[in-house]
């Protein structure tokens, strides 16, 4: 497991989204400070190209933003744009790593196994709004190696395929519009629960 693991926080948060993702995106990140003391991973499956993403999250977050370089150390503050190499992936340090060319419906599901493993109960996955099932295997890796798993809810996505897919295996703790998550992500930078409900469906 990652040494970049912090007994007691959150190291890693990886984010996930499609069709009516990138709206979801800026208003969740429009609400955490320049400070968050952890690492955020985005995956979003979009037209566009990852600079003009950048630009435009930029516009509306404090946070940093940038592109994720394989064999960089995510630091805290900031939000790596996965989508910057064919298949971005994590290594057992907990760096970036690219696995080469891959299918692009199952992006999240690939990043957060390997996330879940460098990790485990350090790292939260956050499930926004899109189409298709992308991250719905991804977040039992999640649950299984003790990490926080939240949707966002049906009122608020413009697509519920992807919020819907992960909260029907059971392994979702929370399901919360943009607002909601960015409350729950600043609170969960505290002590973790005692525990891990792991009784999701197996993969």
């Amino acid at each position: 497991m990652s040494a970049a693991v912090q007994a007691g926080g959150v190291s890693l948060v990886v984010v996930a989204a499609s069709s009516g993702g990138f709206e979801a995106c800026s208003e969740l990140f429009s609400l955490l400070p320049a400070d968050f003391a952890a690492p955020v991973v985005l995956v979003q499956h979009r037209a566009e190209r990852p600079d003009v993403l950048a630009g435009l999250l930029r516009q509306r977050s404090g946070l940093r933003v940038a592109t994720a370089i394989p064999g960089a150390l995510p630091a805290p503050g900031t939000v790596y744009l996965a989508d910057s190499v064919p298949q971005l992936l994590l290594d057992a340090d907990g760096r970036f790593v690219d696995s080469g060319p891959a299918s692009s419906h199952c992006r999240a599901d690939d990043l957060l196994e390997a996330a879940a493993a460098a990790h485990g109960q350090g790292l939260v996955a956050v499930i926004l709004s899109g189409r298709l099932r992308d991250g719905a295997l991804g977040v039992v890796a999640v649950k299984k190696a003790g990490g926080r798993v939240i949707a966002q809810d049906r009122e608020s996505s413009g697509a519920f395929g992807m919020p819907s897919a992960a909260i029907a295996t059971g392994c979702v703790d929370d399901v919360l519009p943009p607002e909601g998550i960015a409350a729950a992500l600043l609170a969960l930078l505290g002590p973790p629960a005692a525990g891990a409900d792991v009784s999701c469906l197996s993969s």
